[in-house]
């Protein structure tokens, strides 16, 4: 049997290195490597017998290069009534995905025989020839790792020193590495817990403006209903204060001024207490005199509305997402 052992010791050699570093193969990959044993009945147009029968056994390697696509080699040797070397190249095509059932799938490739005699060989027969290989049957997942196989194939000779059409089956017992041959379990991806948002919080501020009348600190009543509203806020934000800045127009002294602008201030706080239980500690008031006109004190619309106090509360309001 020429050169067969050395091929055998080759592939061997390689398929351990392979078996050995499965590190290497890239996710989605799976190397794989196997014994078979097939039955090979061969074309009267070889065998001087009119039909030669040949019962191989051998190895083979593998590869599943993409989505229920493999790539393999075969060597196998003879023995019984024919003495001869066969080597193959097959693309599989598996026709559905690994469910752990059958799997039925169709191959194609190349096939070439090696005769290492001639004694049944018809005469001129080539002793190296090619065939086309044309193979159909089912695989089994055993195991994670293991799968098994059964197949029929057809050889047809590529030239005319070659010519006939062989029948064969072909059974193999193969370990994947790598990724496992075990269908990948569907991605399940759990849904996000509810998670409740935080409450959004946004500061405000709220001013009101109490006008008088000149040389008056007397609040008058047309300004209740904003005054309401402040005292009300107080209420329901009872960490806030309330701040009070009474001013005055220019008319009269400065000094009289500062006070009358006090006192305003001093008047609009007790408007509130008086009307809402609201701590006196909470309301803070100040004056400025005439030092922060709104407007010009030349006019008598100027001076009316420099004659005010400005009220402003900051507190922070919780908004619901």
């Amino acid at each position: 049997m020429k050169n067969w052992a050395r091929t055998i010791a080759s592939t061997t050699v390689l398929t351990a290195a392979i078996a050995a570093a499965p590190h290497t193969v890239a996710a989605g990959d799976g190397w794989y490597v196997g014994s078979f044993f097939g039955h090979t009945r061969l074309a009267a147009e070889r065998s001087v017998q009119g039909s030669g029968e040949a019962n191989t056994a051998g190895i083979q390697l593998g590869i599943n290069c993409c989505a229920n696509f493999d790539v393999e080699v075969g060597y196998g040797v003879a023995f019984g009534a024919d003495d001869l070397d066969i080597l193959s190249v097959s693309a599989i095509k598996y026709l559905e995905a690994d469910d752990g059932s059958w799997r039925p799938f169709l191959s194609a490739g190349l096939n070439r025989y090696d005769f290492n005699e001639t004694d049944h060989l018809v005469e001129g027969h080539q002793l190296r020839s090619s065939q086309w290989l044309l193979g159909a049957g089912a695989a089994k997942r055993i195991d994670d790792d293991l799968f098994f196989r059964a197949q029929l194939r057809v050889a047809e000779g590529r030239k005319a020193q070659s010519s006939g059409t062989d029948l064969g089956v072909q059974i193999s017992i193969n370990h994947r590495f790598g990724a496992s041959s075990k269908p990948a379990a569907a991605s399940v991806v759990a849904a996000p817990a509810s998670v409740a948002k935080a409450p959004m919080q946004a500061p405000v501020t709220l001013r009101v403006m109490v006008e008088f009348g000149s040389d008056s600190a007397v609040v008058r009543s047309v300004y209740s209903e904003q005054l309401d509203e402040v005292a009300a806020l107080l209420q329901a934000e009872p960490e806030t204060g309330l701040l009070l800045v009474g001013h005055a127009d220019a008319t009269g002294g400065e000094a009289y001024n500062q006070v009358l602008s006090e006192r305003r201030a001093a008047a609009v706080k007790s408007y509130i207490l008086a009307q809402y239980d609201i701590d006196a500690s909470r309301i803070t008031t100040a004056g400025r005199g005439e030092s922060e006109p709104l407007e010009s004190n030349a006019s008598k619309a100027g001076r009316a509305a420099n004659r005010r106090v400005i009220g402003q509360i900051d507190y922070v309001e919780t908004i619901a997402n």
